[in-house]
């Protein structure tokens, strides 16, 4: 849901429906990866990704929110497609899925299909948001970015929260 929530931000300014299939192919390959890695990293390693996973989700996010807002007010805002924002966005949206590949270790199912599952999902759900976030931007045109950013930041509160 933070992928697709994401994807909804960062498409409501975008024109290029390449640039979101890109991003949804990221948003689904490091939620695909990520599980795989966890599950490779096993129980040593658990308790810090546990421990510090959200809180550097939320800075991340937090981060990149405010940029956006701050950049609101110029003309050449964030590029929203760049390879180093989609990367850092891709990263910060599945550092959850670290944890969650760690529990594989714990349990019968293969860990490929189930991260190959995840990673179609969220693709999915990626692509759906940018054509909702096209959508929204028609009709609060130049607000886009400061509700992106808002938007940005409240997941990674959320993140702390819950």
């Amino acid at each position: 849901m933070d992928a697709f929530t994401v994807s909804i931000t960062r498409s409501l300014k975008e024109e290029k429906s390449n640039n979101k299939l890109i991003m949804s192919i990221s948003f689904g390959l490091f939620q695909m990866i990520m599980p795989i890695i966890g599950f490779l990293i096993g129980k040593s390693f658990y308790k810090e990704i546990i421990k510090w996973g959200n809180w550097i989700s939320c800075i991340i996010l937090v981060t990149i929110g405010f940029l956006m807002i701050k950049d609101s007010k110029k003309e050449n805002e964030i590029e929203p497609f760049s390879f180093k924002i989609l990367w850092i966005l891709s990263l910060a949206t599945s550092i959850d899925a670290l944890s969650v590949g760690v529990t594989f270790t714990f349990v019968k199912y293969s860990i490929m299909i189930t991260s190959s599952i995840i990673g179609i999902i969220t693709f999915m759900n990626s692509y759906i948001g940018c054509m909702i976030g096209k959508k929204i931007e028609s009709k609060i045109h130049n607000k886009s970015q400061i509700l992106g950013g808002i938007l940005l930041q409240l997941i990674g509160i959320k993140i702390i929260l819950w």
